[in-house]
């Protein structure tokens, strides 16, 4: 297995592209376990980014193997609760823990953590992202030996 989900489904609060409640479609998926759980990273990779966003507070982002698409895809890990203490560089296995669960930044309302995929480290702030629910059971589901999902 490559790749993981961060959280048992059953603690999705939003899920990608919803728009109650907001001014625009949601670009990330929403988890919401305890204030203060441990993130572990959902596949392994090098951390590419760490650091505040007025909206979206601590953020980490790191790289991943997109196995069916064959390239390179980036993770955001927002709303963290502290400074990220990994650095640009470091690198991850997949479980690695990445931060915990906070509510920082004025786009939160309240601990969880908002989960971005995006085929550049920036996608966490703007441009194309991927239905990370989507994106990560296709990666479970793909048959690395037959080639297909």
């Amino acid at each position: 297995m490559n790749w993981r989900h961060p959280f048992n489904k059953k603690t999705i609060t939003s899920r990608f592209g919803a728009t109650e409640n907001r001014p625009n479609a949601h670009r990330g998926l929403d988890y919401a376990p305890r204030a203060g759980t441990v993130i572990p990273a959902v596949t392994a990779g090098t951390v590419k980014l760490a650091q505040w966003s007025d909206v979206l507070g601590w953020v980490l982002v790191q790289s991943g193997w997109d196995a069916i698409n064959k390239k390179t895809v980036f993770i955001g890990y927002c709303h963290l609760r502290d400074k990220p203490t990994l650095k640009v560089g470091d690198k991850l296995a997949i479980g690695a823990p990445i931060g915990r669960v906070g509510n920082t930044g004025n786009a939160s309302r309240g601990a969880h953590l908002h989960l971005t995929i995006g085929p550049t480290a920036k996608s966490v702030f703007a441009g194309v992202v991927f239905d990370p629910e989507k994106f990560i059971d296709e990666q479970l589901s793909y048959c690395k030996e037959c080639g297909r999902v």
